[in-house]
């Protein structure tokens, strides 16, 4: 009988494993499918590890058993052995994204996490740079999850029950959002007054302050629409040099065009400079990454500033919550009508064997006025942000589709023509 082996316990007192030691340890010792239905979670509680099974369940981890995995030394865990595994490829279930904040935080990838390191460092009299930058994003995370689920870590019992439509926070909602945005606020304010060199995985403290009131902004514009028009933004809060680069972004647009940034860097400089300054409202400013969330999906149907709401075929229900969160495209050397493809993911039935929406096509072909234009997809399936900019481009019209980068646009990047400082998509 093979007997699984695991380290002995360490010297008490020693540093607890760093997330890479903890998933190569497990996935050595333990056979847990990391497939379309079952998968490990790991959650760091300051000094120990803890493994939980989880099965996925309309394209969302729900966790079922949950072991104590390291305390001053690994713990059997009564799962399945795993036999003649030579290496385990760590990369593959972790990105460097997930890596960084799992090294952040004392505390991380569980609900409510941000909680425990608000508490944790609320005990503390005096926070090192890094330590006082984690305070700042678990104040953020705490803030945003009140509305969103954007990371699947939210508690659910306190998220506040929204549904489509930009003014649907009572008073009190948007006090106690605001508040806690505000802590957010105040660190990074605190890190980037004592140290203005510091460096985030975004960029500089500086710009991260400055998003983070963009952050509020944007939120209450998609979830208090009314309360954000009264909000007062800071003066000079982006050095001159982004606002020169995005003042040339919406110069850049034709009139009454769709403008799509690629991160909050590129996005929130956008909106500051509408809402501040009222330059181009007539240019509606979509962040790509947020294009996967129910709530900012709708926002982007709805009018933002002088700026007409983008046209989708989709009603919520075909993007409500994880909805379409995920299409397979399987290995196909034909085409498929975009039309086509769109219907069949609004009205198509589940495949068996993943529970997903399938499409036997990697190439979607958009009929324009110049002709048909083919979209090639390189990666083997959609995520909902592919599906709304696919349903965006089908009821176009005459309405210019621009983006503020030509890098890794899978199925558009072949179609775009750099005027200016941006890229317009069919032009």
């Amino acid at each position: 009988m093979i007997v699984l082996l695991l380290a002995l316990l360490p010297a008490r007192g020693q540093q607890s494993p760093k997330l890479q030691e903890i998933v190569e340890r497990f996935y050595s010792n333990y056979e847990i499918p990391f497939d379309n239905y079952q998968r490990a979670v790991f959650a760091k509680k300051l000094n120990k590890w803890y493994v939980s099974t989880a099965n996925w369940v309309d394209s969302r981890l729900v966790i079922d058993k949950t072991y104590l995995f390291y305390d001053e030394g690994y713990r059997k865990l009564p799962l399945n052995p795993q036999y003649g595994t030579d290496s385990v490829e760590f990369s593959r279930y972790f990105d460097e994204w997930l890596v960084y904040h799992y090294g952040l935080h004392p505390y991380y990838g569980y609900e409510g996490w941000y909680k425990d390191v608000i508490n944790f460092y609320r005990a503390k009299n005096k926070l090192t740079d890094d330590e006082l930058y984690s305070l700042a994003r678990a104040y953020s995370g705490y803030a945003i999850s009140l509305l969103v689920d954007q990371q699947q870590d939210a508690i659910k019992a306190e998220m506040y029950q929204c549904h489509f439509t930009t003014n649907c926070l009572n008073e009190e909602q948007i006090r106690k959002y605001r508040q806690i945005e505000g802590e957010a606020i105040k660190a990074y304010k605190l890190l980037a007054s004592r140290n203005p060199k510091y460096e985030t995985r975004v960029g500089s403290i500086a710009v991260k302050h400055a998003n983070e009131y963009m952050v509020e902004f944007h939120s209450l514009l998609t979830f208090a629409e009314n309360h954000s028009r009264t909000m007062q933004l800071p003066d000079n809060i982006y050095p001159d040099s982004l606002i020169q680069k995005s003042t040339e972004y919406l110069n850049d647009c034709p009139q009454d065009a769709i403008l799509v940034t690629s991160g909050d860097n590129d996005f929130y400089p956008l909106l500051y400079l509408q809402h501040k300054k009222k330059l181009r409202t007539d240019v509606h400013v979509v962040n790509y990454n947020l294009l996967g969330l129910d709530a900012f999906v709708y926002r982007a149907t709805q009018p933002q500033f002088q700026a007409k709401g983008i046209q989708l075929s989709f009603d919520t229900v075909h993007y409500r919550k994880t909805t379409n969160d995920i299409v397979i495209l399987e290995d196909s050397t034909g085409s498929m009508d975009l039309q086509r493809a769109l219907d069949s993911i609004k009205y198509g039935k589940a495949d068996e064997r993943w529970n997903l929406k399938v499409l036997h096509a990697k190439e979607f072909v958009l009929g324009t006025q110049k002709g048909p234009l083919r979209l090639q997809f390189k990666k083997p399936y959609l995520f909902k942000t592919d599906v709304i900019l696919l349903d965006a481009v089908q009821q176009l019209g005459n309405r210019k589709l621009c983006f503020t980068y030509d890098q890794d646009i899978d199925g558009f990047g072949d179609h775009l023509t750099q005027k200016g400082s941006v890229w317009i998509f069919n032009d």
